[in-house]
């Protein structure tokens, strides 16, 4: 299988740009989304559009933090700062409670609020929506989508039965397909009170772009015996693509520790979380079979955190025939780490570190 079960194939045309639109949006009073590190439900992660309690035509930012011609408008909204009062998520876990900690309230009694995101390219989209009061998992919010601007209703209504799981979305409306020109297309849903709740509420929103726009960070990074914690960083040009495209989608390794040997390995069949190296904190993230890369060298300095790698997808997967994977298709998941050399790891049984993994798919 070279694809999840769960994501259906979406085709799209798409214009090139150095990021798709990927949006993650925190709302509520209290001012301090989640980490860049927190992917939610969707497992995107990257940075938090904050903003606040009564949005009104905010111009979001996408995932990478570069500016875009989307906005998020909200419609008759109050709200308290409820983390203040009640929280419902604990600290013990910091990202859960940024986001669900706080909130835009709908008011009551028969309150009802039209989230709008417009501006967004053409492509396919999943939306996840966050309502979880943090007075009350059981004060429940009704939540309906309505049309946008390709005439096609994306879901029906949750009747508010249940609490959710922390971290887990009341709705994820899947392959929402806009067909209109760039920066016009728009998505919208409305939260309402329900029954007798007092409270409706939302607590953010993440607009995922399908096809490998939104590439999503995941698992987390080894610290070598040096100090480092390497970070993975992706752009360029073009997205990761199954064209004639060269030169686009560069995956960077950053952080590394300098003069030591290093290789990327990447898998098609999904995720794992191993430990690598249990004192240092690294995990083997990616499922076998995988494909390993050719190894190089970090540079910098030895002893400093300045060393990388990078591959370039595009050129790699342009250059390189009979590899794991082929023949590409739109739509085909790559799940992709780092590994290298770490002599001082506080570990005795290796002598070798990992980095976090990426995960994305393959666009036109």
């Amino acid at each position: 299988m070279k694809r999840l079960s769960s994501i259906a194939l979406g085709l799209f045309s798409l214009a090139a740009s150095a990021s798709a639109q990927c949006f993650n949006i925190d709302t509520g009073f209290i001012s301090t989304p989640p980490s860049n590190a927190y992917g939610a439900a969707s497992g995107m992660s990257g940075v938090w559009n904050d903003v606040g309690a009564t949005p009104a035509a905010f111009a979001l930012l996408d995932i990478d933090g570069a500016p875009t011609c989307a906005t998020l408008t909200a419609s008759t909204l109050g709200g308290v700062p409820a983390a203040a009062t009640a929280p419902l998520i604990p600290v013990t876990a910091p990202d859960d409670a940024a986001l669900y900690n706080d909130f835009a309230l709908v008011p009551g009694p028969l309150g009802v609020t039209t989230w709008t995101i417009a501006g967004l390219d053409p492509g396919t989209y999943d939306v996840y929506v966050y309502s979880l009061s943090p007075f009350a998992a059981t004060n429940p919010t009704l939540l309906s989508c309505i049309n946008f601007a390709s005439g096609k209703t994306i879901c029906g209504t949750w009747p508010g039965v249940g609490a959710p799981t922390v971290g887990a979305a009341f709705v994820v409306d899947p392959a929402v397909v806009l067909i209109g020109l760039a920066c016009t297309n728009t998505i919208s849903f409305t939260s309402s009170v329900f029954a007798a709740n007092p409270f409706g509420c939302v607590n953010g929103i993440q607009i995922v772009r399908r096809g490998g726009g939104c590439p999503a960070r995941y698992c987390q990074s080894g610290t070598s015996g040096a100090g480092c914690v390497p970070v993975l960083s992706f752009g360029g040009p073009n997205p990761p693509s199954v064209s004639v495209w060269t030169n686009g989608f560069v995956i960077d390794a950053l952080n590394l520790d300098g003069q030591k040997q290093g290789l990327f390995f990447y898998s098609v069949t999904g995720t794992k979380a191993v430990p690598w190296c249990g004192a240092a904190g690294s995990y083997l993230c990616v499922r076998a079979p995988v494909n390993r890369l050719a190894p190089g060298n970090t540079g910098g300095s030895a002893g400093v955190c300045n060393g990388t790698l990078s591959v370039d997808w595009n050129a790699w997967i342009s250059t390189h025939t009979g590899e794991l994977g082929e023949p590409w298709g739109v739509g085909d998941d790559v799940w992709i780490q780092c590994w290298y050399r770490d002599p001082l790891t506080p570990c005795s049984n290796v002598t070798s570190n990992m980095t976090e993994a990426l995960h994305f798919q393959l666009e036109l």
